[in-house]
């Protein structure tokens, strides 16, 4: 009976599917559209972000109720079945790149760069701005990424400062770029970002496997802005109350972030550090794992050894632990949902100087057009006094990564700026300007956030972290570098596009090479 059942709910799919097919012929014939179109089909509970612009309004997340509901009405049925119905664990992180290699942290202070020393590179300052430089074992030699980190309090003088240093320490030694007397030997450069504080990427955390971040700063640039405009310096001191947040997946990836000293700055979802005077107190929120516990446990002994914490769980609080916030007040008590993360998106960035561009339509807002030609659909973004035409790519490849183009990868969360060798972009501050250009216009009205991490990455250098979004074959990438490196990979692809169409049609690579873009 059962397989009756199955084979016709099988039956009924296919002619479901027969006549879509059928109806979306004919409303291409009436459209006299091509047989080619794009066509996207979508799944209630799925739909892209461009779709849901086209509304006037719709909802931004899914109720947490109806999420619990229907997950205990199918744990239900199966149990009704006789199977055994256990909760999944969470995923395991993963990190495409080696994460046992050499980290050098510096903080910027103005026009200088101070070097921290071992022990206090994983303590951070909110109100700072840092340059992190990591060197990891790469494929063929050593290959080096780096982060400026934007602290939330830190000043905007500060901000700027950090990615000047890091755009010179990049640029210091260009077509083998490494930093010449702070760097390791020869280490290949694989991509430098952006990065705000609270905004940080999971491989910005792995890297560092364990981070401490504290409120204030001790740079000349935060202490100036404390003492021009009178407000309070909460850098942290260990005779203040302090309320730290413990979060990570693990040993290899965890962190205590200091937040502000107030019950509503709690959250069922974590576990807590607060430190007031001789007392020290480690809040269990009673949706935490034993997991966390774990890290709780772990994160006392890296701040201060010397602590004698009293464990309290949530709903046990003394009246001392509320004092020490400044009494009890309400906070979030919903296990965190994690949002769902749509498919990364591709968009081409092509310089229009010295081009025609003809249009049918356009709708002008700001420094930003949207064309309509047809199906397609493509926008004119103003940057750098050039206009560059942006196009969304559908169902991208490696090879859609053409050398004299820029191309920009939003994964939602985070963003990859690549830069082919022959585009017109010339340097990473560049390039980081436009990935921030990207995020300020919004083209596919997901509500991305400005601070989102921006990745600058160099056509030849791409990281694993970045080729997991591809089906991704080394014989083509366009590598460049030392003469010994390119010598090792001579099988891999040179010169512009046309060379390496005529080399592939020849049966052999390109000779020509060019020197790094960026």
């Amino acid at each position: 009976m059962e397989e009756f059942v199955d084979a016709r709910r099988s039956l009924i799919v296919f002619f479901l599917t027969r006549l879509l097919a059928i109806l979306l012929q004919d409303f291409l014939r009436k459209q006299e559209r091509s047989n080619g179109t794009h066509l996207t089909f979508l799944t209630e509970g799925l739909e892209t972000s461009i779709f849901k612009s086209y509304f006037n309004s719709w909802p931004q997340t899914a109720e947490t109720k109806l999420y619990d509901e229907g997950r205990e009405k199918v744990a239900a049925i199966f149990k009704h079945q006789g199977y055994e119905v256990k909760e999944l664990p969470e995923e395991d992180v993963q990190s495409y790149i080696n994460c046992r290699g050499t980290l050098k942290v510096w903080r910027v202070n103005g026009h200088e760069l101070s070097l921290l020393p071992a022990s206090e590179q994983t303590k951070l300052y909110s109100g700072d701005c840092y340059i992190v430089q990591y060197t990891y074992p790469g494929t063929e030699r050593d290959e080096s990424l780096f982060y400026a980190w934007l602290g939330q309090g830190s000043v905007l003088e500060d901000r700027a400062d950090a990615v000047f240093h890091m755009d010179a320490i990049v640029d210091s030694a260009r077509g083998d770029p490494v930093m010449a007397s702070f760097l390791f030997p020869s280490p290949t450069l694989c991509a430098v970002a952006q990065i705000a504080q609270n905004k940080e990427p999971l491989q910005f955390f792995l890297i560092f496997q364990t981070l401490i971040v504290y409120k204030g700063g001790i740079s000349a640039g935060y202490k100036k802005f404390v003492a021009e405009t009178g407000v309070d310096d909460d850098t942290y001191d260990e005779k203040k109350t302090a309320l730290f947040r413990v979060q990570g997946t693990g040993p290899e990836n965890m962190q205590a972030i200091q937040v502000d000293h107030v019950s509503s700055s709690l959250n069922s979802s974590y576990c807590y550090i607060l430190q007031s005077g001789t007392s020290v107190f480690t809040w269990i929120g009673n949706l935490t794992s034993s997991k966390d516990h774990d890290l709780l446990d772990r994160m006392i002994e890296l701040i201060n050894l010397a602590w004698q914490p009293i464990s309290v769980r949530e709903g046990s609080e003394p009246d001392s632990f509320w004092s020490s916030l400044g009494g009890k007040t309400e906070y979030p008590r919903e296990k965190e949902m994690k949002k769902f993360i749509e498919d990364p998106h591709l968009f081409k960035f092509t310089c229009t100087e010295g081009k025609q561009v003809i249009l049918s339509f356009l709708l002008f807002s700001g420094r930003i057009i949207c064309f309509f030609l047809g199906s397609e659909v493509f926008w004119l973004i103003y940057f750098g006094l050039v206009w560059f035409q942006v196009k969304e790519i559908y169902s991208f490849t490696q090879d859609d990564l053409t050398t004299e183009d820029v191309l920009v990868l939003d994964c939602h969360k985070e963003i990859y700026v690549w830069i082919g060798r022959h585009s017109t972009i010339k340097s990473k501050q560049e390039a980081l300007n436009l990935g921030l250009k990207f995020l300020q216009t919004n083209i596919l009205e997901e509500e991305l956030s400005l601070e989102a991490p921006i990745y600058v990455v160099t056509e030849g250098h791409e990281p694993p972290f970045f080729t997991c979004f591809f089906e991704w074959d080394p014989s083509k990438a366009n590598v460049s570098g030392s003469p010994a490196l390119v010598k090792v990979s001579t099988f891999k692809m040179h010169g512009n596009s046309f060379e390496r169409k005529l080399a592939t049609l020849k049966g052999k690579t390109s000779s020509g090479t060019v020197s790094d873009c960026c």
